[in-house]
């Protein structure tokens, strides 16, 4: 009987180390894929953050192009054609501004919502003001005068407006640089 009771607490001894062994392994190899996956969900969310913020930073950009674009300044070289009356030119800036904001529409879904209130804000207050000012023309109103008095408008209050649209574009963007 001595002879082989060495022999099996040997085996035993193997068998525990190697159960020890595979079990450690095991863990390591848990722990190992523990890291990949969180590596791979780090990557995965660095990505999606890049791609968001691409996006963002567009938004804020094309927001930008549009208060540029509402500006009565920059309306008003664009729209004014020999022959125009001051009916049809308010027609034409108010249709633009609507247009305008119609086509960046979507964009609210890139900035925060106090930012997309400004714009909303700014677009109401033109469209506002054009509809106010051509509710008192008269055939005999040039469109000259009406043309001043709009310009009137965007130093007096158009400027700011736009100006206050721009800044906080650019707060949005610099919070996600």
């Amino acid at each position: 009987m001595a002879t082989w009771v060495p022999f099996v607490f040997g085996l035993v001894q193997v068998i525990f180390v190697l159960a020890v062994v595979i079990w450690l392994s095991d863990k390591l190899m848990d722990q190992y894929i523990q890291y990949k996956r969180n590596i791979q969900f780090q990557e995965l969310t660095f990505k999606k953050n890049q791609s968001s913020q691409h996006l963002r930073l567009q938004a804020c950009e094309r927001l930008l192009l549009f208060l540029e674009r509402i500006s009565m300044p920059q309306m008003i070289s664009r729209l004014q054609q020999q022959g125009m009356s001051s009916e049809e030119m308010a027609t034409a800036l108010f249709l633009t501004v609507e247009k305008e904001f119609e086509h960046n529409i979507t964009q609210q879904l890139y900035v925060q919502d106090k930012v997309w209130q400004i714009i909303v804000l700014i677009k109401n207050e033109m469209s506002a003001t054009i509809s106010a000012m051509s509710e008192d023309l008269s055939n005999s109103y040039s469109l000259g005068n009406y043309i001043a008095q709009l310009l009137d408008f965007h130093e007096k209050r158009g400027y700011k407006l736009i100006s206050t649209g721009q800044l906080a574009l650019k707060e949005e963007v610099s919070l996600h640089l």
